[in-house]
C-alpha cells in the first residue's frame, strides 16, 4: 500500500495543487501490483464548530512523520493571516506513553512558549535517534534540560490543575476530529489533511497545507474573525 501511496504522490506532483484536485482531495493513481486505476483521498473534510481561525497540528512524539514536520509547519503557522493561530495539539491514543508526552508537551508550554520549539526538536530526537522511552518522564525532563528551560519549573507543571485540563481538552479535540493518523493538520474545522500520501513527491506537505488554507479562506474569508 505505502508503494502504491508513493506512485500516487509522484505522479500527481505536477497537478497536485490544480483547482479539481484542490476541490474534490483526491488523485488518481495505477496500482502498481495490480495495474488498476484508483483513487487516493488526499485530504478529508470534518464539522468541528467554532474553529474557523485555527490551524490545528495534531502529533505524537513516536510518529516519524511528526519529527520531520514539526518545526517546519510551525514555521509556516508564523505566516498565517494575523487572524488565523496556529496551534500543536499531542494526541493521546490507547498507547499509555501518549499520555505522557501529552503532559509533558503541556508542562513544557506553560514552562516558557518561547523554547517550546527547541523543546520539541529535542523531544522527538530523544526519542526517535537517541532511544529514549516515551513513556519515561525523564526523558522529557531531559528535553526541557537541553531546550534551556527552567526543569524545576517544568516539573512543577507537570502535575497543575491547568496542565490536567490542557490534557483534558486534548483528548476532547482528537475525539471530535476523529484522529486517526499522525501528523494531521486541520484547517478551519473543515479540512484535515495527513502527509503520507505525499511521500516521496515533489510536493510538500507545506505547498499542500497553502493550498487547502488558501481553499479555506477563499470559501469562509467572511465567517473569519
Amino acid at each position: 500500500m505505502r508503494n502504491f501511496l508513493i506512485l500516487c504522490a509522484a505522479l500527481a506532483s505536477t497537478s497536485l495543487l490544480a483547482n479539481d484536485v484542490v476541490r474534490t482531495g483526491k488523485v488518481s493513481a495505477v496500482d502498481p501490483n495490480t495495474n488498476q486505476k484508483k483513487e487516493i483521498q488526499i485530504f478529508n473534510r470534518v464539522n468541528v464548530n467554532n474553529e474557523y481561525n485555527v490551524m490545528r497540528f495534531f502529533f505524537t512524539y513516536t510518529c516519524d512523520y511528526g519529527a520531520k514536520y514539526d518545526k517546519e509547519m510551525a514555521q509556516w503557522g508564523k505566516t498565517l493571516p494575523r487572524n488565523f493561530k496556529y496551534v500543536r495539539v499531542p494526541v493521546v491514543t490507547q498507547e499509555p506513553h501518549s499520555i505522557v508526552g501529552t503532559f509533558a508537551f503541556y508542562a513544557a508550554q506553560q514552562t516558557d512558549k518561547s523554547k517550546l520549539d527547541l523543546f520539541q526538536h529535542h523531544a522527538f530526537n530523544l526519542i526517535q535517534n537517541k532511544g529514549k522511552s516515551p513513556s519515561d518522564q525523564w526523558t522529557y525532563l531531559d528535553a526541557a534540560k537541553l531546550a534551556g528551560m527552567n526543569t524545576k519549573l517544568f516539573q512543577n507543571n507537570w502535575g497543575t490543575e491547568r496542565t490536567k485540563k490542557l490534557v483534558k481538552n486534548a483528548v476532547i479535540l482528537g475525539a471530535k476530529y476523529k484522529i486517526s493518523q499522525t501528523p494531521t493538520l486541520t484547517v478551519g474545522g473543515i479540512y484535515s489533511i495527513n502527509p503520507e500520501p505525499l511521500a516521496e513527491s515533489n510536493t510538500s506537505f507545506v505547498e499542500f497545507a497553502n493550498a487547502i488554507a488558501s481553499k479555506f479562506i477563499a470559501e469562509n474569508g467572511m465567517a473569519i474573525k
